[in-house]
């Protein structure tokens, strides 16, 4: 019988070195373009399992009449639709990101800066509607935490809100390290902390709904 609970982190990886390794083998991902109903499907899954992870309880179909048009069916929290639309837009800038040159393009596999517009993007449009309530004026998307918060349900607590900035930093680092075909790094058990973006992004836009109700943001 597998373990309860998350996979290691080991575990992850070498799932991740494997499929990798199969995309390599069949010539890489198709451009958008090319498969814009295999990038759709992979957009919608990414969004809901990600989501869902952290409690979110809008089912695949939600998800995909809300990626798709806007519109916001079932009779879910607000916060639930946004956390999905925020995520979604995230997403669709990440997978755009690894199959196109433009302004963000540098020569490391990842900077300090795209990770912390990631987050503004998927954060920014359940901030608007509901910032979380003990975040200091200073904590909004655009800035890293300045406090100290509770352990995590599963028992991991994150590090002090002075060692964010440092520990991030070291990540990028070690991932950037990271050449084609070199085995992922091992890592602490801990998880490593979210950053918020210092950048501007637009407005999420309206979710049209008349059943949803407003809930609380988080942060990490």
């Amino acid at each position: 019988m597998p373990p309860r609970g998350r996979p290691r982190r080991a575990d992850v990886y070498a799932r991740f070195d494997a499929a990798a390794a199969d995309l390599a083998r069949l010539g890489g991902l198709p451009s958008p373009v090319e498969a814009a109903g295999i990038w759709d499907d992979i957009w919608h899954l990414d969004a809901h399992n990600s989501t869902a992870i952290e409690g979110n309880t809008l089912i695949l179909r939600e998800v995909e009449v809300l990626l798709d048009t806007g519109r916001a069916v079932g009779a879910k929290e607000l916060r639930d639709y946004l956390e999905v639309a925020g995520y979604g837009q995230a997403a669709r800038w990440v997978y755009t990101q690894a199959l196109t040159t433009d302004r963000w393009r540098s020569r490391d596999l990842i900077t300090v800066t795209e990770i912390r517009h990631i987050h503004a993007v998927a954060l920014v449009p359940v901030w608007e509607d509901a910032p979380h309530p003990e975040a200091a004026p200073a904590e909004t998307p655009g800035s890293l935490r300045r406090h100290d918060i509770h352990s995590f349900g599963g028992g991991m607590t994150p590090p002090a809100w002075t060692d964010v900035p440092s520990e991030l930093a070291s990540w990028v680092v070690d991932m950037s390290r990271l050449a084609p075909g070199e085995k992922s790094p091992e890592v602490p058990a801990r998880d490593c902390p979210s950053p918020w973006p210092d950048c501007t992004v637009p407005s999420s836009g309206s979710i049209r709904s008349s059943t949803a109700t407003v809930g609380s943001g988080d942060w990490c």
